[in-house]
Protein backbone atom coordinates (compact mmCIF):
# COMPACT_ATOMS: atom_id res chain seq x y z
CA UNK A 1 0.00 0.00 0.00
CA UNK A 2 2.88 2.34 0.86
CA UNK A 3 4.45 1.61 -2.53
CA UNK A 4 1.18 2.37 -4.34
CA UNK A 5 0.86 5.64 -2.43
CA UNK A 6 4.37 6.68 -3.50
CA UNK A 7 3.62 5.82 -7.14
CA UNK A 8 0.37 7.80 -7.07
CA UNK A 9 2.15 10.68 -5.40
CA UNK A 10 4.83 10.67 -8.06
CA UNK A 11 2.22 10.68 -10.84
CA UNK A 12 0.44 13.58 -9.15
CA UNK A 13 3.66 15.62 -8.96
CA UNK A 14 4.39 14.93 -12.64
CA UNK A 15 0.91 16.17 -13.59
CA UNK A 16 1.21 19.32 -11.47
CA UNK A 17 4.64 20.13 -12.91
CA UNK A 18 3.35 19.59 -16.43
CA UNK A 19 0.42 21.86 -15.67
CA UNK A 20 2.63 24.77 -14.62
CA UNK A 21 5.03 24.20 -17.50
CA UNK A 22 2.26 24.37 -20.08
CA UNK A 23 0.73 27.43 -18.40
CA UNK A 24 4.05 29.24 -18.87
CA UNK A 25 4.27 28.59 -22.63
CA UNK A 26 5.37 31.82 -24.27
CA UNK A 27 3.69 33.48 -27.21
CA UNK A 28 6.51 32.80 -29.59
CA UNK A 29 6.26 29.05 -28.98
CA UNK A 30 2.50 29.03 -29.49
CA UNK A 31 2.92 30.71 -32.84
CA UNK A 32 5.23 27.97 -34.06
CA UNK A 33 2.62 25.27 -33.53
CA UNK A 34 0.11 24.46 -36.23
CA UNK A 35 -3.00 26.61 -35.74
CA UNK A 36 -5.52 23.79 -35.66
CA UNK A 37 -3.50 21.70 -33.23
CA UNK A 38 -2.94 24.74 -31.02
CA UNK A 39 -6.64 25.54 -30.85
CA UNK A 40 -7.48 21.99 -29.81
CA UNK A 41 -4.76 21.90 -27.13
CA UNK A 42 -5.73 25.29 -25.75
CA UNK A 43 -9.44 24.52 -25.60
CA UNK A 44 -9.01 21.12 -23.99
CA UNK A 45 -6.40 22.33 -21.51
CA UNK A 46 -8.47 25.42 -20.65
CA UNK A 47 -11.43 23.19 -19.91
CA UNK A 48 -9.18 21.03 -17.73
CA UNK A 49 -7.99 24.05 -15.73
CA UNK A 50 -11.49 25.39 -15.26
CA UNK A 51 -12.70 21.99 -14.14
CA UNK A 52 -10.20 21.60 -11.30
CA UNK A 53 -12.01 21.58 -8.01
CA UNK A 54 -15.25 23.00 -9.42
CA UNK A 55 -18.75 21.63 -9.12
CA UNK A 56 -20.24 21.66 -12.59
CA UNK A 57 -23.80 20.74 -11.64
CA UNK A 58 -24.70 24.36 -10.82
CA UNK A 59 -24.15 25.47 -14.41
CA UNK A 60 -27.00 23.27 -15.60
CA UNK A 61 -29.52 25.57 -13.90
CA UNK A 62 -28.69 28.60 -16.07
CA UNK A 63 -30.77 29.21 -19.17
CA UNK A 64 -28.98 29.29 -22.50
CA UNK A 65 -28.61 32.77 -24.06
CA UNK A 66 -31.38 33.72 -26.44
CA UNK A 67 -29.36 36.57 -27.97
CA UNK A 68 -25.82 36.46 -29.45
CA UNK A 69 -22.98 36.76 -26.92
CA UNK A 70 -19.27 37.58 -26.89
CA UNK A 71 -16.94 35.00 -25.33
CA UNK A 72 -13.26 35.62 -24.45
CA UNK A 73 -12.02 32.07 -24.45
CA UNK A 74 -8.26 32.30 -23.95
CA UNK A 75 -7.06 31.85 -20.37
CA UNK A 76 -3.28 31.59 -20.59
CA UNK A 77 -0.42 34.05 -20.64
CA UNK A 78 0.77 36.55 -18.10
CA UNK A 79 -1.27 39.29 -16.45
CA UNK A 80 -1.04 41.74 -19.35
CA UNK A 81 -2.21 39.13 -21.86
CA UNK A 82 -5.19 38.18 -19.72
CA UNK A 83 -6.26 41.77 -19.15
CA UNK A 84 -6.21 42.58 -22.87
CA UNK A 85 -8.13 39.38 -23.71
CA UNK A 86 -10.79 40.17 -21.14
CA UNK A 87 -10.93 43.85 -22.14
CA UNK A 88 -11.29 43.03 -25.83
CA UNK A 89 -14.29 40.78 -25.20
CA UNK A 90 -15.78 43.23 -22.71
CA UNK A 91 -15.46 46.13 -25.17
CA UNK A 92 -16.92 44.13 -28.06
CA UNK A 93 -19.87 43.35 -25.82
CA UNK A 94 -20.30 47.10 -25.22
CA UNK A 95 -19.92 47.91 -28.90
CA UNK A 96 -22.38 45.26 -30.10
CA UNK A 97 -24.69 45.54 -27.07
CA UNK A 98 -24.15 41.91 -26.12
CA UNK A 99 -23.53 40.08 -22.87
CA UNK A 100 -19.84 39.20 -22.44
CA UNK A 101 -18.53 35.94 -21.00
CA UNK A 102 -15.02 34.79 -20.07
CA UNK A 103 -13.47 31.48 -19.03
CA UNK A 104 -13.65 30.98 -15.23
CA UNK A 105 -9.88 30.74 -14.64
CA UNK A 106 -9.26 34.14 -16.27
CA UNK A 107 -12.09 35.67 -14.27
CA UNK A 108 -10.66 34.28 -11.03
CA UNK A 109 -7.18 35.59 -11.88
CA UNK A 110 -8.31 39.10 -12.81
CA UNK A 111 -10.73 39.40 -9.89
CA UNK A 112 -7.68 39.49 -7.63
CA UNK A 113 -6.91 42.89 -9.13
CA UNK A 114 -10.26 44.28 -10.23
CA UNK A 115 -13.35 43.85 -8.00
CA UNK A 116 -15.76 45.50 -10.46
CA UNK A 117 -15.54 43.03 -13.37
CA UNK A 118 -18.92 42.65 -15.06
CA UNK A 119 -18.37 39.88 -17.61
CA UNK A 120 -19.87 36.58 -16.53
CA UNK A 121 -18.27 33.17 -16.18
CA UNK A 122 -18.73 30.96 -19.24
CA UNK A 123 -19.17 28.07 -16.82
CA UNK A 124 -22.78 29.21 -16.40
CA UNK A 125 -23.67 28.42 -20.01
CA UNK A 126 -21.03 25.93 -21.11
CA UNK A 127 -23.68 23.21 -21.16
CA UNK A 128 -25.34 25.06 -24.05
CA UNK A 129 -24.63 23.90 -27.58
CA UNK A 130 -23.31 27.20 -28.96
CA UNK A 131 -21.58 27.71 -32.31
CA UNK A 132 -19.12 30.59 -32.49
CA UNK A 133 -17.69 32.90 -35.10
CA UNK A 134 -14.02 33.32 -34.11
CA UNK A 135 -12.47 36.77 -34.29
CA UNK A 136 -9.13 38.29 -33.35
CA UNK A 137 -7.32 40.58 -35.82
CA UNK A 138 -10.25 40.18 -38.22
CA UNK A 139 -12.56 41.85 -35.72
CA UNK A 140 -11.58 45.02 -37.52
CA UNK A 141 -12.86 47.08 -39.17
CA UNK A 142 -15.20 47.44 -36.22
CA UNK A 143 -17.60 49.52 -38.29
CA UNK A 144 -18.64 46.39 -40.21
CA UNK A 145 -18.39 43.84 -37.40
CA UNK A 146 -22.00 44.15 -36.32
CA UNK A 147 -23.22 43.29 -39.80
CA UNK A 148 -20.67 40.48 -40.26
CA UNK A 149 -21.55 38.95 -36.89
CA UNK A 150 -25.30 39.45 -37.12
CA UNK A 151 -27.05 36.61 -35.30
CA UNK A 152 -23.75 34.86 -34.49
CA UNK A 153 -22.04 34.24 -31.17
CA UNK A 154 -18.51 35.73 -31.18
CA UNK A 155 -15.42 34.06 -29.73
CA UNK A 156 -12.55 36.48 -29.14
CA UNK A 157 -9.11 35.00 -28.43
CA UNK A 158 -5.39 34.51 -28.86
CA UNK A 159 -3.18 37.30 -27.45
CA UNK A 160 -4.69 40.07 -29.55
CA UNK A 161 -4.93 43.66 -28.33
CA UNK A 162 -7.98 45.56 -29.56
CA UNK A 163 -7.65 49.17 -28.35
CA UNK A 164 -9.97 50.46 -31.09
CA UNK A 165 -12.87 48.73 -29.31
CA UNK A 166 -11.83 49.81 -25.80
CA UNK A 167 -10.90 53.47 -26.37
CA UNK A 168 -14.46 54.77 -26.99
CA UNK A 169 -15.45 53.36 -23.57
CA UNK A 170 -12.56 54.66 -21.45
CA UNK A 171 -14.75 56.19 -18.73
CA UNK A 172 -16.48 52.86 -18.24
CA UNK A 173 -13.15 51.00 -18.56
CA UNK A 174 -11.68 52.95 -15.65
CA UNK A 175 -14.56 51.68 -13.51
CA UNK A 176 -14.39 48.11 -14.84
CA UNK A 177 -10.63 47.93 -14.30
CA UNK A 178 -10.42 49.82 -11.02
CA UNK A 179 -7.78 48.20 -8.80
CA UNK A 180 -8.82 46.89 -5.40
CA UNK A 181 -8.25 48.94 -2.25
CA UNK A 182 -5.28 46.86 -1.10
CA UNK A 183 -3.32 47.43 -4.31
CA UNK A 184 -4.14 51.12 -4.37
CA UNK A 185 -3.07 51.46 -0.73
CA UNK A 186 0.32 49.99 -1.71
CA UNK A 187 0.67 52.47 -4.58
CA UNK A 188 -0.32 55.44 -2.42
CA UNK A 189 2.12 54.36 0.27
CA UNK A 190 4.90 54.13 -2.31
CA UNK A 191 4.14 57.62 -3.59
CA UNK A 192 4.14 58.92 -0.02
CA UNK A 193 7.44 57.22 0.78
CA UNK A 194 9.21 58.83 -2.19
CA UNK A 195 7.72 62.27 -1.57
CA UNK A 196 5.63 62.38 -4.74
CA UNK A 197 3.10 64.89 -3.43
CA UNK A 198 3.24 68.09 -5.46
CA UNK A 199 5.05 66.35 -8.32
CA UNK A 200 3.99 65.35 -11.82
CA UNK A 201 4.53 61.58 -11.75
CA UNK A 202 5.82 59.91 -14.91
CA UNK A 203 5.87 56.11 -14.64
CA UNK A 204 8.54 54.31 -16.66
CA UNK A 205 8.18 50.65 -17.58
CA UNK A 206 11.42 48.79 -18.35
CA UNK A 207 10.97 45.21 -19.54
CA UNK A 208 14.12 43.18 -20.15
CA UNK A 209 14.01 39.69 -18.64
CA UNK A 210 11.62 37.78 -20.91
CA UNK A 211 10.87 39.98 -23.92
CA UNK A 212 14.18 40.03 -25.84
CA UNK A 213 13.53 36.56 -27.28
CA UNK A 214 10.19 37.69 -28.72
CA UNK A 215 11.69 40.91 -30.08
CA UNK A 216 14.44 38.95 -31.81
CA UNK A 217 12.22 36.11 -33.02
CA UNK A 218 9.25 38.12 -34.31
CA UNK A 219 10.64 41.55 -35.16
CA UNK A 220 14.38 40.78 -35.55
CA UNK A 221 15.13 43.55 -33.06
CA UNK A 222 17.22 43.90 -29.93
CA UNK A 223 15.88 45.21 -26.63
CA UNK A 224 15.85 48.98 -26.13
CA UNK A 225 19.08 50.68 -25.12
CA UNK A 226 19.34 53.11 -22.22
CA UNK A 227 19.20 56.15 -24.51
CA UNK A 228 15.53 55.49 -25.26
CA UNK A 229 14.43 55.88 -21.65
CA UNK A 230 16.76 58.83 -21.02
CA UNK A 231 15.60 60.65 -24.17
CA UNK A 232 11.97 60.00 -23.27
CA UNK A 233 12.56 61.52 -19.83
CA UNK A 234 14.14 64.56 -21.47
CA UNK A 235 11.06 64.93 -23.71
CA UNK A 236 8.89 65.27 -20.61
CA UNK A 237 11.31 67.71 -18.99
CA UNK A 238 11.10 69.92 -22.09
CA UNK A 239 7.35 69.61 -22.77
CA UNK A 240 5.56 69.16 -19.44
CA UNK A 241 5.45 71.90 -16.81
CA UNK A 242 5.83 71.22 -13.11
CA UNK A 243 8.14 69.29 -10.80
CA UNK A 244 8.61 65.98 -12.57
CA UNK A 245 9.29 62.72 -10.77
CA UNK A 246 10.12 59.62 -12.82
CA UNK A 247 9.16 56.36 -11.08
CA UNK A 248 10.56 53.22 -12.67
CA UNK A 249 8.95 49.78 -12.51
CA UNK A 250 11.13 47.08 -14.02
CA UNK A 251 12.21 43.46 -14.05
CA UNK A 252 15.97 44.15 -14.04
CA UNK A 253 16.84 46.29 -11.02
CA UNK A 254 20.61 46.14 -11.52
CA UNK A 255 20.49 47.30 -15.16
CA UNK A 256 18.16 50.16 -14.32
CA UNK A 257 20.28 51.28 -11.36
CA UNK A 258 23.44 51.30 -13.48
CA UNK A 259 21.97 52.90 -16.62
CA UNK A 260 18.95 55.08 -15.81
CA UNK A 261 19.43 56.61 -12.35
CA UNK A 262 21.07 59.72 -13.73
CA UNK A 263 19.47 62.44 -11.60
CA UNK A 264 17.58 63.00 -8.35
CA UNK A 265 14.19 63.06 -10.07
CA UNK A 266 14.46 59.36 -11.07
CA UNK A 267 13.64 56.58 -8.58
CA UNK A 268 12.99 52.83 -8.75
CA UNK A 269 9.69 51.76 -7.13
CA UNK A 270 9.30 48.17 -8.37
CA UNK A 271 7.49 45.72 -6.06
CA UNK A 272 5.14 43.05 -7.40
CA UNK A 273 3.33 42.93 -10.75
CA UNK A 274 0.00 44.18 -9.40
CA UNK A 275 1.54 47.17 -7.63
CA UNK A 276 3.69 48.01 -10.64
CA UNK A 277 0.79 47.83 -13.10
CA UNK A 278 -1.38 50.02 -10.87
CA UNK A 279 1.48 52.52 -10.68
CA UNK A 280 1.60 52.70 -14.48
CA UNK A 281 -2.17 53.11 -14.76
CA UNK A 282 -2.46 55.86 -12.16
CA UNK A 283 0.62 57.93 -12.94
CA UNK A 284 0.11 61.27 -14.66
CA UNK A 285 2.12 60.12 -17.71
CA UNK A 286 3.89 56.99 -18.99
CA UNK A 287 7.06 55.91 -20.74
CA UNK A 288 6.69 52.34 -21.98
CA UNK A 289 8.81 50.11 -24.16
CA UNK A 290 6.88 47.01 -25.36
CA UNK A 291 4.56 44.23 -24.27
CA UNK A 292 0.94 43.98 -23.14
CA UNK A 293 1.77 44.92 -19.52
CA UNK A 294 3.23 48.33 -20.29
CA UNK A 295 0.78 49.01 -23.11
CA UNK A 296 -2.14 48.55 -20.72
CA UNK A 297 -0.62 51.19 -18.45
CA UNK A 298 -0.29 53.53 -21.43
CA UNK A 299 -3.93 52.93 -22.32
CA UNK A 300 -5.22 53.68 -18.83
CA UNK A 301 -3.15 56.74 -17.95
CA UNK A 302 -4.86 60.06 -18.65
CA UNK A 303 -1.74 61.96 -19.72
CA UNK A 304 0.96 61.54 -22.35
CA UNK A 305 2.48 58.18 -23.26
CA UNK A 306 5.77 57.67 -25.07
CA UNK A 307 6.09 54.30 -26.79
CA UNK A 308 8.79 52.66 -28.87
CA UNK A 309 7.65 50.02 -31.35
CA UNK A 310 5.63 51.52 -34.20
CA UNK A 311 2.80 48.99 -34.37
CA UNK A 312 -0.79 49.20 -35.54
CA UNK A 313 -2.00 49.77 -31.97
CA UNK A 314 0.01 53.01 -31.87
CA UNK A 315 -2.05 54.36 -34.78
CA UNK A 316 -5.24 53.47 -32.94
CA UNK A 317 -4.05 54.97 -29.65
CA UNK A 318 -3.04 58.24 -31.30
CA UNK A 319 -6.64 58.82 -32.45
CA UNK A 320 -7.84 59.10 -28.85
CA UNK A 321 -4.80 59.83 -26.66
CA UNK A 322 -1.61 61.89 -26.36
CA UNK A 323 0.43 59.00 -27.72
CA UNK A 324 3.94 59.55 -29.06
CA UNK A 325 6.09 56.91 -30.78
CA UNK A 326 9.86 57.38 -30.85
CA UNK A 327 11.86 56.21 -33.85
CA UNK A 328 12.88 52.66 -32.94
CA UNK A 329 15.75 52.73 -35.45
CA UNK A 330 17.64 54.95 -33.00
CA UNK A 331 17.16 52.72 -29.96
CA UNK A 332 16.86 49.15 -31.25
CA UNK A 333 19.38 47.09 -33.21
CA UNK A 334 17.87 45.32 -36.21
CA UNK A 335 19.13 41.79 -36.84
CA UNK A 336 19.50 40.50 -40.39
Amino acid sequence: MWKAWKVNGFIFLVIINAFFWIAEIKLELLQEIDQKITDRIIRKFSNFIDGLGQNKTEAEFYDCPKEPIVFSEFAFGQTGNRIWEYAGGWALGKLLKRKAYVVPSALVHLSRLFPNLSSESFERIEHCNLTFMKVKEDAEPLETLEERAKGKHLMYSRFHMLPAAILPFMDEARVEFKFNDKIMAQVNQTLKDIGAEGHVVVAVHVRRSDYPRLLKGRYHLSEANASYYLDAMDWFRKNIKGNLLFVIVCDDYQWVRENLISSEDVVIVMQDNYHDLAMLCHADHNIIDYGTFGTWGGLMTKGHTISLLRLDIDRQMAKYKNWHVFDDRKYLTRYQ
